[in-house]
């Protein structure tokens, strides 16, 4: 099976348990298969910033480096190896 590391940055970090991880998938999962079964993995800490609404005003996410709000949705399928960054949006004046 593919296994994907998955790393969270500021409080992300603190609701995941840690600052980067590994997580095994079944082949042709989708990141938004993966990012609800790790939101399950958590009791649900991560839905209100990633399920409700527009999850780009509260968090962006990152596949290989690459904002997937710019990808093709084809390429939104993980494959072994793959590194997930998810990366809270910051306010600040």
């Amino acid at each position: 099976m593919p296994k994907v590391f998955i790393k969270g940055i500021n409080y992300i970090q603190d609701i995941i348990g840690a600052h980067e991880f590994s997580m095994e998938v079944e082949p042709n999962t989708s990141i938004e298969t993966l990012l609800k079964e790790l939101d399950k993995n958590v009791g649900g800490q991560l839905a209100s910033y990633l399920f409700d609404g527009d999850s780009s005003e509260y968090m962006r996410i990152f596949l290989n480096g690459r904002d997937i709000r710019f990808l093709d949705s084809e390429k939104l399928v993980l494959a072994d190896g793959d590194k997930l960054l998810l990366l809270p949006r910051l306010a600040g004046g």
